[in-house]
């Protein structure tokens, strides 16, 4: 994304463009429901804590800035609320001679919050200091804010993220196809792996961050690496394997070499080459993964002396082998349409941190 060229900005003080006006105080005890929004010092959800019944005291088409809680979070309101005293309220003023919209608030906010960074929890965003705070603004060849750029600009940031959203919606409406298993075959474990139980080390046994390398556990999340460690060298187990979390049967494909925890985790290793591609392995990861979790469950946890008794689908060639072509061609493909997707996510990332 091109970079703003803020060169002949100028600064503006805040009171000069708005009306700045303190929230006011509403108890818990007092509040009743409703539909009127009211907005707290939160860093979420436009600011918006609850709706209540008691009657709006602040008009939309305005900016809530917090003066406390998350200091500095600027929202734009297009609906008439109610303001905690931990905010702010900004009022575009009629001398600025433009009508004020979510074009240019949108465009203001990320700036109003730039000037609540040098503020913290134990010295507020003040009013008098939330007055005089300086705004570094696009402006005009005669010296003012140049309203209409800012304007301009956030719609079509606004459209190219919506036209980004549209892409992602519409190949989400595209139907999912079950694979075809026609020529699938099934396959012993043994036959396909050479199994191993991990080393088991305690987690009190190592120092987190210690090291590079990962220290597994049994956990879904983060590719099973509960951190990376420094340990005892004749404790590691080898990489570029299958590994299995034996108390929650998770399973992973490790690139890397690796120290493993104490859940009784066992490490499988394919004993054809070919079978050793980092996309096969994350196609038989799926499953091995979706076989075992319909066997095994914390009380009855896989091991070794279970799994070879075991047996997995897979696609198989016309002679009766794994057919490991089509399985890392499979996952290229996969590999490739999550790539464009993420591609598109990222770039709306970096759409909506102009625009928050």
């Amino acid at each position: 994304m091109k970079k703003i060229d803020t060169s002949k900005w100028k600064d503006f003080t805040a009171s000069d463009i708005f009306d700045i006006i303190k929230g006011k105080r509403l108890r818990s005890i007092d509040r009743t429901e409703g539909n009127t929004p009211y907005i707290g010092a939160l860093n979420h959800d436009n600011g918006l804590y609850q709706r209540i019944g008691q009657k709006p005291i602040f008009k939309a088409n305005s900016i809530t800035v917090n003066y406390n809680g998350d200091i500095g979070q600027a929202y734009y309101q297009d609906e008439d609320f109610w303001a905690t005293d931990d905010v702010n309220v900004w009022y575009f003023k009629k001398e600025n001679h433009h009508e004020f919209n979510k074009y240019i608030a949108l465009f203001i906010c990320p700036i109003i919050k730039a000037q609540g960074r040098a503020y913290g929890f134990t010295d507020k965003w003040k009013l008098d200091d939330m007055q005089k705070c300086q705004l570094r603004l696009p402006a005009t060849a005669d010296g003012s804010p140049d309203w209409s750029y800012m304007e301009q600009y956030m719609q079509e940031m606004i459209e190219r993220a919506t036209r980004k959203l549209a892409v992602l919606r519409e190949r989400e409406r595209v139907p999912k196809h079950s694979v075809i298993c026609d020529h699938w075959k099934e396959f012993q474990i043994k036959d396909l792996f050479r199994i191993k139980n991990a080393h088991s080390i305690l987690r009190t046994s190592v120092i987190e961050d210690s090291g590079k390398t990962p220290y597994l556990t049994a956990s879904k999340e983060n590719n099973s690496v509960g951190s990376y460690v420094s340990y005892d060298l004749s404790q590691k187990d080898e990489g570029n394997c299958i590994f299995i979390g034996g108390k929650t049967s998770v399973v992973t494909f490790q690139k890397e070499d690796f120290f493993s925890n104490d859940s009784h985790n066992l490490c499988l290793y394919c004993k054809d080459g070919k079978g050793r591609d980092d996309l096969v392995q994350l196609f038989m990861c799926s499953v091995i993964q979706k076989t075992l979790s319909t066997k095994y469950k914390w009380a009855d946890s896989v091991s070794k002396e279970k799994i070879i008794n075991d047996s997995i689908l897979l696609p198989a060639t016309r002679n009766g082998t794994p057919d490991w072509a089509y399985m890392k061609q499979f996952m290229q493909n996969m590999t490739n349409k999550s790539m464009r997707r993420l591609s598109i996510l990222k770039d709306l990332e970096r759409t909506y941190q102009c625009i928050k």
